[in-house]
Formats: C-alpha cells, structure tokens, sequence
C-alpha cells in the first residue's frame, strides 16, 4: 500500500460554523473501484480530507497489488475512528455499501456505526429543480460553482488504466490515479456552500421586510444578467418604497399544481400590475446568484438575500360563503346577505342562494395564494383555481406563514 498526503489551503471555514460543522470533527472520503459491486469488483483507492494545523490534510491510501485492501480498510477505520461526521459525495449510495459488503467478505469488526454521515448529493436533492443543472454529478457541481480540474477523466475509464497500472507499475498511471481521486476530494470542501440553497427547503427563512411595487414593468429582468441583478436589484430593495409609491386602492383550501409554469391566468394581471417584494435572510451565503422566473412571479438569490417577486391583483373578487343555504342572494345588487337580514328584504328582490351565488364582492388590492394560507379566500369565480388573500402588510407578521408562503412559490420551480 503506499501513503500519500499534502496540505491545502482551508480558506475562511465561515460558513462551516453557519452550517453547524466544526472542521475538527470532519472527515471527507471517497474511493475509486475496478466496478461498481463489492463482490466482483477490488477497491484500490481511499482518499480522506481532514482539518489539521489550520489547513486540509489531503492523505490517499493506494493499492499496488490487490492483497492491500485489508490493510487499507484498517488505515481507513483507525482515521474514521476519531471524527464524528464523515462527509462524501453519493457516499450513502456506493462508497459506503460498498466498503460494508468489503468488511463482511473479509470478517473485519470495524463498521460505520457511531459515526454521522451527510452525502452532499443526497442533501442537494431539494435544491435539483431550483438549481437547474444538466446533471448532478460532482464535475457538474463544480462546474455550477467555476472550480476548474485538471483531470479529465471519470472513474469508468481509469478502470482500465489502473488495471494495467497492476501490470506495468508505470508511475505516470499511477500520477493520473491519484490526480482524479485528488480532485474530487479537495473539492468536496469547496462544495459546501451549496447547502445553501437545500436549506431553502429544509429549514425556516426569516422575512427581513415587506415591499410594494408601484407596476410589475419595475420587476428585475432575466435579460440583466444574474451578476447585474445581484447587485443594482439588491442595492434598489435596500430602501423602502414610499407611500407615493402605492397604488390607490392599497389599503393599510386548495392549492395549484407544482410545477405548473402558468400558476395564474394571465388576463389577470397586467402588464403594470402592482407587485409584492418579499425579502428574506438566508444564512450561510449563497455561492452564486440565481435568477428564477415564472409567468407570475421572480425569485432572486445573492449574497445572504432572497427576494420574492410577486404580481399583485388590482380589482374586485368574490368571497364564497361555505354555508350557502343561509344566505340569500339579491340578483340587483349582485351580493349575498345573510337570512337573518335577507328577511326583511322584499322577496320580489331575493332568492335562496346557491353555492354559486352565496358571495360577497370586495375590490382592492390583492394577493396571489398556492395554498390557502391566508383567510378569508377571494377568488374570480365559483370554484376557480386561484386563491387570493386581500393585500395587508399584516399578513406576513406571522413568520411561519411568511415562511410558508415563500416555500410554496419555491416548490413550483
């Protein structure tokens, strides 16, 4: 077996500490096979990742024959020992099993018990739509975060040259071994921050402040660029608008399908619509800044912001009362009154009201549901597929609400 190992710069650990990591009681790892199956396939590469002395300790254990995996897997399992979190990329779905298949083979007591695993793969899954990559393998992730490598070969293709490493020992094989496995764990750290953007989904956001927006034709545009955006737009929501600024009608249980690209009608909103700006506190910072649209509303991310973009209705609605058969509906004034009052109203200018017809009109300024959020519920129409709340400020004093309200644009996306 031979022994290899470096130093590389840590960088500001920051963000470790926002994530609730403590660099000492880390440990990266990943491991480079002939095949994908413990039982027809040898393990000839462990590579580990450890904070020592204020930088990362980079040390590889290599196979020169296939009678070293034993004594590789008991270098691994001494090292593991001594951290309480080990850190992998898809290492739940193959490092791991396949290193536990290992064991049992050669009736070794070491285990994986006692010791914590995140799989930065499986923790990304949430944030797979928001980010939009063509794949998430780990050269994908890289490339989203503009981490270059100098190896340009995958774990397929060294099979065969590690196979004929074991015939030639030719140490320029062995250079490009090493080199693979080298990067994918130096990089792994610099990976971190992209939690940031699964903790969107997995962990509460706390509302920062509450704007309006005059016409939805001042909404930032995906033509600016994300770099641009995340500076003039972040810059433009520092300030409150002012009053002059609203619009005049501005007074102080379904939901829709995920995913659907067209959430609201889009007669319902005109072009100057005016348009909600939510902004959140995200911690630790995004990595990059993301841009993402749908026809109603814009999500933007930078820095340790999250601004929600949302298009208001300006108009009038209806409020169905749930109980229609104690209401009366009065055709000429195009409104429900309650029996105890429609009594007195003379039945020449009353009917019983329907389901359809139980409604009280209200005009204002309107807010836009996913899920029914927010009471009472306005819609155009009797059973129509938008909910809408009347707009008060009030409405996001509840932080779980506001947290919930963001979390129902973010899983459309």
């Amino acid at each position: 077996m031979i022994i290899k190992e470096e130093s590389f710069p840590s960088g500001d650990l920051g963000f470790l500490s926002q994530l609730g990591l403590r660099a000492e009681e880390l440990i990266f790892f990943d491991i480079e096979t002939t095949g994908l199956s413990a039982h027809n396939a040898s393990l000839y590469l462990i590579g580990t990742v450890v904070y020592e002395g204020g930088s990362w300790k980079l040390q590889q254990l290599f196979a020169e024959s296939l009678t070293d995996e034993i004594e590789m897997l008991e270098h691994f399992f001494a090292l593991l020992s001594k951290k309480k979190l080990l850190l992998s990329f898809n290492g739940e779905r193959f490092d791991i099993p396949f290193l536990e298949k290992l064991l049992s083979q050669y009736g070794l007591s070491e285990s994986f018990q006692g010791i914590k695993s995140l799989d930065l793969y499986r923790e990304l899954r949430p944030a797979k739509k928001l980010l939009s990559l063509p794949n998430y393998q780990l050269k994908s992730c890289e490339r989203f975060l503009g981490i270059q490598r100098e190896d340009r070969f995958s774990g397929g293709e060294l099979i065969y040259v590690y196979l004929d490493y074991l015939k030639t020992k030719d140490p320029k094989r062995e250079e490009l071994l090493l080199l693979h496995n080298k990067e994918d764990l130096k990089n792994l750290p610099a990976l971190l921050p992209l939690l940031s953007y699964a903790r969107l989904f997995q962990h509460p956001l706390p509302l920062s402040s509450v704007r309006l927006i005059s016409s939805s034709r001042e909404l930032p545009s995906p033509d600016e660029g994300e770099d641009t955006l995340s500076e003039s737009i972040l810059e433009g929501a520092a300030g409150a608008f002012s009053e002059s600024s609203r619009p005049d009608s501005c007074k102080a249980s379904k939901g829709l399908r995920s995913g659907d690209s067209s959430i609201f009608p889009s007669g319902d909103f005109p072009e100057d619509s005016p348009c909600l700006c939510l902004s959140y506190r995200v911690s630790p910072a995004f990595p990059k800044a993301l841009f993402r649209e749908r026809e109603r509303f814009r999500i933007l991310l930078s820095g340790n912001t999250l601004l929600l973009y949302v298009k208001l209705y300006q108009g009038e609605l209806k409020y169905f009362y749930p109980d229609p058969k104690n209401y009366y509906y009065l055709p000429q004034e195009d409104n429900a009154v309650h029996r105890s009052v429609g009594e007195f109203v003379d039945k020449a200018f009353r009917v019983k009201a329907t389901a359809r017809t139980a409604y009280q009109r209200r005009s204002g300024l309107f807010l836009p549901e996913l899920l029914p959020l927010f009471s009472p519920l306005f819609q155009k129409e009797y059973r129509a597929a938008v909910f809408y709340a009347e707009f008060k400020e009030e409405l996001f004093q509840d932080p779980e609400k506001a947290d919930a309200y963001l979390k129902s644009f973010l899983k459309t996306l």
